[in-house]
């Protein structure tokens, strides 16, 4: 067998680089040919319409008890989490973290908006990108661990925009609270 399949700690950081490298040249591609709300609604639109047939085509194509060993790989699954990567992600976690809340004052600025950041000597582009790729890189490593949650960083985002309407270092600190008290009560109530 491959050290691919066999070493985890090798499986994770492929996965984790492969979907930070994939959702970055997705993002060049969508944004780089022209900046529509149209064109990025298309491109989702035609990637769900692929998958899902190609969804339809694997169980067409393979038996059922295969079909549903693939189905149960693609989901989300806190209960097969393996413990040795935690360590490993949380590293790298606490050091996107890091980077993002010294980054906190910069996001401000970029609150007001892409003419008046660089009015005030911002590289607006520059950190945009550099903002989007450790977003990038901590949603590969939390899809890497325990598969696609879809939609629970909206409600954090949004509840924490909520609760604290001021600075990024509030919402920084408060959108991180849901998913940590997620990841507790979930471990609890499930060992």
């Amino acid at each position: 067998m491959s050290v691919l399949v066999t070493n985890v700690y090798v499986n994770f950081a492929v996965s984790a680089l492969l979907m930070t490298i994939f959702s970055i040249v997705l993002y060049k591609w969508v944004f780089g040919r022209a900046k529509s709300l149209f064109l990025i609604v298309l491109v989702g639109v035609v990637m769900g319409t692929f998958f899902t047939s190609v969804n339809g085509m694997l169980l067409i194509m393979i038996s059922p008890d295969v079909y549903n060993l693939i189905l149960d790989k693609l989901f989300a699954s806190f209960s097969i989490v393996q413990t040795e990567l935690i360590g490993v992600s949380l590293i790298i976690i606490c050091m996107v973290c890091a980077v993002l809340y010294r980054k906190r004052h910069v996001m401000d600025v970029m609150s007001l908006g892409k003419d008046h950041s660089i009015n005030l000597g911002l590289d607006y582009d520059k950190e945009v990108m550099m903002m989007l790729i450790m977003i990038f890189l901590l949603v590969s490593i939390s899809t890497a661990l325990v598969g696609p949650i879809t939609f629970l960083g909206f409600f954090s985002v949004n509840i924490a925009k909520k609760l604290y309407e001021s600075s990024s270092a509030w919402l920084f600190n408060a959108r991180n609270l849901p998913h940590i008290s997620y990841g507790f009560i979930r471990r609890s109530i499930y060992g």
